[in-house]
């Protein structure tokens, strides 16, 4: 199947439905790197990304993968505490996200009538 990327909407390039129309309606297994993610909002990893995703793009990014079919795994890497400011930003940034997703999942399968 192969890895699919998009750019972020606020280029004005990305069509979202032609997008997720393109995808393969199956179980996905999904990868979030926080390193994908604007440094203004996740510096505490290794590699932090100017011009990166900002949450509501990776939260409609989620939301979407969530309605095409059942997501069999997901996992996040490359948070990394010593690097994340004084707040735990990037850390607080990481558990919203899965918390985010974990709820989109369930209300698709709530939706289809699954448990």
């Amino acid at each position: 199947m192969g890895q699919r990327s998009s750019p972020p909407a606020r280029y004005g390039t990305w069509e979202p439905r032609r997008f997720w129309n393109s995808c393969p309606r199956a179980g996905y297994y999904v990868t979030i790197d926080i390193d994908a993610f604007d440094y203004s909002i996740a510096g505490g990893t290794g590699s932090p990304m100017l011009g990166g995703l900002l949450y509501d793009e990776a939260v409609d990014l989620l939301e979407g993968i969530a309605q095409l079919g059942e997501v069999i795994c997901v996992d996040l890497v490359e948070v990394s505490p010593p690097y994340d400011d004084a707040a735990g930003t990037t850390c607080y940034l990481a558990a919203r996200i899965l918390a985010d997703f974990l709820g989109f999942i369930t209300k698709e399968r709530e939706r289809r009538g699954e448990r």
